[in-house]
């Protein structure tokens, strides 16, 4: 629907072209079930960092990007799956936001979530809900964000999210 050519990848597999010197327009940690430590995505994302390959974190995504930055993850004290919460986000460097309604309803499926008194000062918090949770980070000098929620869900509205996937994908890879 967004004119990209999408090749998915397990994350070795991804590493391995990555490695090889294969370098795409963007890369799109997505979302998965586990924990970053599973998929390794320190690995991918320093990869990532080397090759300066602009980088889009969905759930997953998002908390492999705090643990790799020096930040910490906390675990929810119920697990929010398939569930609509109201976000919130603010201006952004990158304009990942750029046509997004200030406040929006979008799919939660979690249970990790970055703690945000460990934010490192490389990331800013772009996006949130009315508690505080973070919802969306951006790099403060790399073509780097992501969002806790899932764009794609159909808990998201559809225009909405796929303008956020849009907005990555112009915006992030203009960045280079």
């Amino acid at each position: 629907e967004l004119g990209a050519h999408v090749v998915t990848m397990r994350p070795e597999l991804a590493r391995e072209t990555l490695a090889s010197g294969q370098r795409p327009d963007l890369v799109l940690l997505s979302p998965g079930p586990g924990t970053p430590e599973d998929f390794d995505l320190n690995a991918t994302i320093q990869l990532c960092v080397d090759m300066a390959i602009p980088t889009f974190g969905v759930c997953l995504g998002l908390q492999g990007m705090i643990l790799y930055f020096g930040g910490k993850l906390a675990t929810l004290d119920e697990p929010v799956h398939g569930k609509p919460w109201t976000v919130r986000h603010s201006n952004d460097r990158l304009g990942v936001w750029d046509g997004i309604p200030t406040v929006f309803t979008a799919g939660r499926y979690h249970s990790i979530f970055a703690d945000k008194a460990s934010m490192p000062d490389c990331l800013t918090v772009t996006a949130d809900l009315p508690c505080g949770l973070v919802m969306g980070i951006e790099h403060k000098s790399l073509p780097f964000a992501a969002t806790q929620f899932h764009p794609e869900s159909i808990l998201t509205d559809k225009q909405i999210g796929l303008q956020i996937l849009r907005n990555a994908i112009n915006k992030l890879t203009a960045q280079e």
